[in-house]
């Protein structure tokens, strides 16, 4: 099985890990779905070498990791972020043109992570499934006369780094139907 869409790497944003959990976040296992996929295709999980990513992982998701539950969330979960062999670190360079453009959009104090997780997956190029619809898929109410920050985003970046024209950000049920759309084709 090939998902093109997601060739090689992918940023993943913690919420979608935490939605694992959530039946009404992870209609008909979609998410689980999505993981394994790509688990299959040995795509790796695209991370900062500085560990602000994986921290956020590990302070949100970590102590769902440590119940000696054996389900099958749990499982899945481990294998994404319980070995560095899955990762793809990437230096993020800050101050850049690239984070001060990212910055520009994703203006919020604390959502440092957010734009680390959209510089990571538009420096290599490579996709961003997040379910974040505040800070990084659609924007807060008070920007919704403007285009989603999704596509700000991209615009914003596309002459700044080349590799970003290539990224697109999709939320868990865009990219699941990017994964059924590859697997049936």
């Amino acid at each position: 099985m090939s998902n093109s869409v997601f060739q090689g790497a992918v940023a993943i944003d913690t919420n979608v890990f935490e939605h694992i959990f959530n039946k009404e976040k992870n209609v008909d296992s979609h998410i689980d779905d999505i993981l394994l996929s790509l688990q299959e295709d040995s795509i790796r999980l695209l991370v900062d070498e500085d560990s602000k990513i994986f921290d956020e992982y590990e302070r949100i998701i970590g102590p769902k990791l440590a119940y000696s539950e054996h389900n099958y969330e749990i499982s899945v979960l481990r294998y994404w972020l319980g070995t560095q062999e899955t990762w793809e670190p990437v230096d993020v360079v800050s101050p850049s043109e690239l984070m001060a453009a990212i910055k520009r959009i994703v203006h919020e104090p604390d959502e440092n992570v957010d734009r680390i997780l959209v510089y990571v997956a538009f420096y290599r190029g490579k996709n961003l499934i997040s379910n974040d619809e505040v800070h990084i898929v659609i924007g807060p109410q008070r920007e919704w006369g403007d285009f989603e920050r999704r596509h700000r985003l991209k615009k914003q970046t596309r002459n700044i780094c080349k590799a970003s024209r290539q990224s697109e950000i999709l939320t868990s049920v865009e990219a699941h139907a990017e994964v059924v759309r590859a697997t049936s084709s």
